[in-house]
């Protein structure tokens, strides 16, 4: 195993040691990528994770998914399938 990449940006840590293997897939474009992705929807993923496991806190106290009310009169509304 090799250390960090050797061509750091700004913003970007990397905080393991770079497999040798890895070094021709993290390169600073593929970083740029990564820094860009974080820095645009960082905040939108870390949103969705707190959903998340509020979601699950919720389930694990017994709480049951349900229907969207939206969708109410297409659950209970008549409607059939061609045959097979």
């Amino acid at each position: 195993m090799s250390g960090p990449v050797r061509t750091p940006l700004a913003g970007v840590e990397l905080t393991a040691p770079t497999p040798l293997a890895a070094e021709g897939v993290l390169t600073a474009g593929a970083l740029e990528l990564v820094a860009d992705l974080v820095r645009r929807y960082g905040d939108r993923v870390e949103a969705l994770l707190i959903r998340r496991r509020d979601l699950q806190a919720r389930l694990d106290r017994g709480e049951r998914p349900g229907f969207a009310p939206a969708t109410r009169s297409v659950r209970e509304g008549r409607w059939a399938a061609a045959p097979a």
